[in-house]
């Protein structure tokens, strides 16, 4: 199922900003870390370094592999942790069956400067201008989500917690 035939994708965003009543965001402040009520932060996803940031836990395994290649008989993208970080990052609504198991390229899983984990995929045939990273640490925690569709306003939407937060920078590809 490809997100510009359905026409989801556009919807999904906009409804994601509407409901949690968020309009256009303004760029972050050169990447200084601005924390909200949420707990969230408007610091590009490369350059936080968290006390909390695990570079050792059960899905650093992944690193290396494509998405869909099984480690001890699970893919990164069947496995429960990056499911639950997936729903956690973009909320109830969050296309997980969509980003995960959809017929696009995806690269080989990778670290993020800050040592978490970056899974990262696209619409077949429309990398460019639709596209979506899901980052979160290798416990499975503090899920962040990047969707990216050149014909939406924003274009790029960030989701943490089911919230949009303001970045200046676009999903990050792990290449």
């Amino acid at each position: 199922m490809h997100g510009r035939e359905t026409g989801r994708w556009p919807l999904w965003a906009a409804a994601a900003l509407i409901l949690t009543g968020c309009g256009p965001v303004a760029p972050a402040d050169n990447g200084a870390m601005d924390d909200d009520a949420s707990g969230a932060t408007n610091a590009p996803a490369g350059n936080v370094t968290s006390a909390r940031s695990p570079t050792d836990g059960p899905l650093s395994a992944y690193v290396g592999q494509y998405p869909f290649d099984p480690v001890a008989g699970v893919a990164f993208r069947d496995h429960p942790l990056v499911r639950a970080a997936l729903v956690q990052a973009g909320g109830t609504n969050a296309p997980v069956d969509r980003i995960l198991d959809g017929p696009g390229p995806s690269t080989p899983i990778a670290r993020t400067g800050d040592g978490r984990i970056l899974s990262w995929g696209c619409e077949q045939h429309n990398c460019g201008p639709h596209n979506w990273a899901l980052i979160l640490e290798a416990d499975g925690s503090n899920g962040e989500l990047c969707y990216h569709d050149e014909d939406a306003t924003p274009a790029t939407v960030w989701l943490i917690d089911g919230r949009p937060t303001s970045r200046d920078e676009q999903c990050p590809s792990g290449n």
